[in-house]
């Protein structure tokens, strides 16, 4: 996508998903004073007389590096052979891009690595530059840790609300004691009972996540230049999966104690262990 401003002094700014046409040039603004010229001009480049066409606004795959620093000019490939700017000695590094979802990007750089020949390498986003990397990793760590504070909030919580929730029905249970029913039996009752909480549960919070999803997407829609990604299946069933156990690891040992509330002890208000 290159951004083309048909004027430099605020005209309509167009996003674009292809180069400049042959003998048309597209070239970053501080170009014009230095060359003194304007949109409309003619500029020889090796060989070849272009036009320029429009200026570069935005490009999202512009390189990071040093030479990228200095100002730029886009041209349609098929200029370069007749401009004669590319000779023998010359340093020209090409670059394909791709895009895709992960596990079939991964399927396929599995696929071409060893097929690359001497000076060919790949680079995914998180092999890029050392810059752009550390953010990424930085930002992957800030938000694994946020959402691992979260699990352990949601976690004391879950584990209060069940302490609460057992010393309530300890009653229950001595009562139903008292009619004939016997521990593992009770244990089933109350299992059954958080299997019909997870299920909603469940449910509810994908809804949520999804509904914030896309709440936050489109808060940042001026930020990303193509439409994210949907975060696919993977995703929502982490998020059950961690709301099970948590359920399964917190919720089980104070029902099991549960179960074992005497009749007796209930009548002489002895607290469940």
């Amino acid at each position: 996508v290159a951004d083309a401003d048909a004027d430099a002094d605020g005209g309509e700014v167009l996003e674009l998903r292809h180069g400049p046409a042959a003998g048309e040039v597209w070239v970053d603004e501080r170009l014009l004073p230095l060359l003194g010229i304007g949109i409309g001009d003619r500029v020889v480049v090796g060989e070849r007389e272009l036009q320029v066409a429009a200026l570069l606004v935005r490009e999202p795959d512009a390189s990071a590096n040093l030479l990228a620093l200095g100002p730029r000019l886009m041209m349609s490939q098929k200029d370069v052979a007749a401009a004669g700017v590319v000779q023998p000695g010359s340093r020209v590094q090409y670059s394909y891009l791709f895009a895709g979802d992960s596990r079939s990007l991964a399927a396929w750089r599995a696929t071409i690595e060893p097929q690359l020949a001497a000076g060919q390498r790949f680079v995914s986003v998180e092999d890029g530059p050392v810059r752009v990397a550390n953010a990424l990793a930085r930002t992957e760590s800030f938000l694994l840790l946020g959402g691992s504070f979260g699990v352990v909030l949601a976690g004391f919580a879950l584990a209060m609300a069940v302490r609460r929730y057992a010393s309530r029905h300890a009653a229950h249970v001595a009562v139903l004691k008292t009619l004939g029913l016997v521990a593992p039996a009770i244990r089933r009752v109350y299992a059954l009972n958080m299997i019909w909480l997870l299920l909603p549960a469940t449910l509810l919070g994908w809804l949520l996540a999804w509904l914030l999803q896309t709440v936050a997407f489109v808060l940042l829609a001026g930020v990303f230049v193509d439409a994210a990604p949907a975060p696919g299946m993977r995703a929502l069933w982490l998020g059950a999966g961690t709301g099970a156990l948590g359920l399964l690891g917190l919720a089980t040992p104070p029902l099991l104690a549960m179960s074992n509330a005497s009749p007796a002890g209930v009548f002489r208000r002895e607290a469940t262990p």
